[in-house]
């Protein structure tokens, strides 16, 4: 049939710009990260003592989770009102990145001054540079937001997967050339992600590609502005300290060997929930971009959050087990039960993602923050006890017990924002 003026023609290729599109290239990246980050501790495991590897995981996922703090709730931020801010993007974008990086150099000080640095730092020269791996961090987690923001979720991807390859590629140089054990793994982790910070603002900031130059700001109001400000920091401060205080518990209830067991298999489950969870800003993106269209995006969202999910899932438990037998035996022996039992997390994590995205769109927030500070309480209280009695399994069955409690929490008022948002005209 000859294509008429309201007959479109057929797409050959994919809409870089589709919802599908970027949110698909941003899980491809969560999983390879996922990969190459179990590879990454595999090959560390082998070059160097389990006690270096529980002392660099331990020292990492520390930078990561107080870079996150540090970066307040400018990602959210980015996600959804990016679209929307016009020829204000490069100033929204440069400003955000200036609080946040000497927020991050703060709470690192911070951190070394009143956290366990007996614990964490070979020397004086190991903590002095602390404070820069958080402002790398941070500035490195910021970036994903940037990009997806500014509807560019691909090449959040692409910095992604050049990040988890890079980290590789050094790790096993330096530990080949027997380049000291903890640090060798923290530059591997550190010095890729400065490239790709400083690539994304050449690119982004610099030269301006992706920026709006012309387009009308299309913003709420400043009170409006705060409001979700708040709202989306007390959700971000709340879901960092879980990651930030678990490591820590682990640590001294069952010592940097069991450490190295909770660092390797924490990798894989926070690779993949991450990717998973990453299908989320893309559509709040398009629907702060096109509200009048969120019904047609909210179905899209749901059907394809939903295969993510049971991909990642599926992924967890029955490829994590294969993975750590991989990495080592012993890592197998003591870490296959904790990843089976994230594997049902994240089933249960589902609704209240969605109840989380949705209050996101709406800019709703106040019932996600309660959500968050009582899923945040639960699990940092519950591992105090569990982790002594049960080990690194114990955080596994912390996150399950919570996640239910968290499931009949946001039943009802998810079904009725959904029947809501779905019933809207299409």
């Amino acid at each position: 049939m000859t294509p008429t003026l309201d007959t479109p023609r057929r797409r050959r290729f994919p809409d870089t710009r589709s919802l599908e599109f970027d949110s698909g290239a941003l899980v491809v990246a969560g999983l390879a990260n996922g990969a190459l980050g179990l590879v990454f501790w595999a090959v560390a495991a082998r070059m160097f003592p389990e006690s270096e590897v529980g002392r660099a995981g331990a020292v990492i996922n520390t930078a990561v989770m107080l870079a996150t703090v540090s970066n307040l709730s400018f990602g959210p931020m980015y996600e959804r009102f990016l679209p929307q801010s016009g020829y204000l993007s490069r100033r929204m974008i440069v400003g955000g990145q200036c609080v946040t990086g000497v927020l991050a150099l703060a709470v690192g000080a911070g951190f070394v001054l009143v956290g366990p640095s007996d614990r964490l730092f070979h020397s004086t020269l190991d903590a002095v540079l602390f404070p820069v791996y958080v402002m790398v961090l941070a500035g490195f987690a910021l970036a994903d937001s940037i990009l997806i923001g500014l509807r560019g979720g691909r090449w959040a991807a692409v910095k992604n997967v050049f990040h988890a390859a890079a980290k590789l590629a050094v790790v096993a140089a330096l530990g080949a050339g027997a380049v000291g054990g903890t640090d060798a793994m923290i530059l591997a982790w550190l010095v890729p992600a400065a490239v790709a910070v400083l690539v994304v603002q050449a690119v982004v900031v610099v030269a301006g590609r992706g920026l709006p130059r012309s387009t009308a700001p299309r913003l709420p109001g400043m009170r409006a502005l705060w409001a979700y400000f708040g709202g989306a920091y007390g959700i971000t401060v709340l879901a960092s300290v879980t990651p930030l205080v678990l490591p820590l518990v682990v640590v001294v209830s069952v010592g940097t060997e069991g450490a190295a067991y909770f660092t390797v298999v924490w990798s894989l489950v926070a690779a993949i929930m991450l990717g998973t969870g990453m299908v989320t800003g893309p559509f709040i993106a398009a629907a702060a971009a096109e509200p009048e269209r969120l019904a047609v995006l909210l179905r899209r969202f749901l059907r394809l959050y939903a295969v993510v999910a049971c991909a990642g899932a599926a992924a967890l438990a029955v490829g994590g087990p294969i993975a750590l037998w991989i990495v080592g035996q012993s890592y197998a022996d003591n870490g296959a039960t904790l990843v089976r039992l994230m594997a049902l997390v994240q089933l249960a994590s589902v609704p209240a993602t969605v109840f989380g995205v949705l209050c996101r769109v709406h800019r709703t927030l106040r019932y996600a923050v309660a959500i968050q500070l009582v899923s945040t309480v639960g699990v940092v209280a519950v591992s105090l006890w569990a982790v002594p009695h049960w080990g690194v399994d114990g955080v596994g069955y912390t996150f399950l017990a919570v996640e239910l409690v968290v499931v009949a929490a946001v039943a009802v008022p998810l079904y009725r924002r959904v029947r809501t948002d779905l019933g809207e005209k299409r």
